[in-house]
């Protein structure tokens, strides 16, 4: 867990990575390291719509969320209802929602990116990690444990 410590409390490397990683290790590192922890099923997703409001709800965006990727974008960059000194979603079931729906998977990586660069910087860790079967191999790098 150290090494995940160390890594989360980079802000300069926070950005978009699949992970191997357990959710669990995942967690209590980044909580250890006072990050604020989301875990999304994005597998549950069945499009657009109900990623966003996965994301919405799980990340308690305020009602005037506008349900687009460019209301992402801005809430993702905004974050100021969520007091805490950094932020890291977790997504499992990736693979899921990349086999299913490969435009929204690649869409939301986008702004997850877009996001992790304003976060980076400000100097503020904000991490996503996107979770799936290990023969999964989306083109993203790889966060491992050491």
């Amino acid at each position: 867990m150290d090494s995940l410590l160390s890594l989360f409390s980079a802000a300069a490397r926070g950005d978009v990575y699949r992970s191997k990683v357990p959710a669990d290790e995942l967690t209590a590192a980044a909580k250890t390291a006072g990050l604020l922890v989301f875990k999304i099923d994005a597998g549950k997703a069945r499009g657009k719509n109900d990623l966003l409001n996965l994301l919405a709800k799980t990340l308690r965006f305020p009602n005037s969320f506008g349900k687009n990727w460019d209301a992402l974008h801005d809430s993702l960059t905004d974050l100021s209802w969520l007091r805490g000194k950094g932020w890291v979603l977790i997504l499992t079931n990736g693979d899921i929602l990349a086999r299913n729906h490969e435009d929204v998977f690649n869409a939301a990586v986008d702004v997850f990116s877009a996001a992790a660069e304003s976060w980076r910087k400000q100097r503020k860790p904000f991490w996503v990690l996107i979770e799936g079967q290990a023969e999964w191999k989306p083109n993203l790098p790889e966060i491992i444990a050491d």
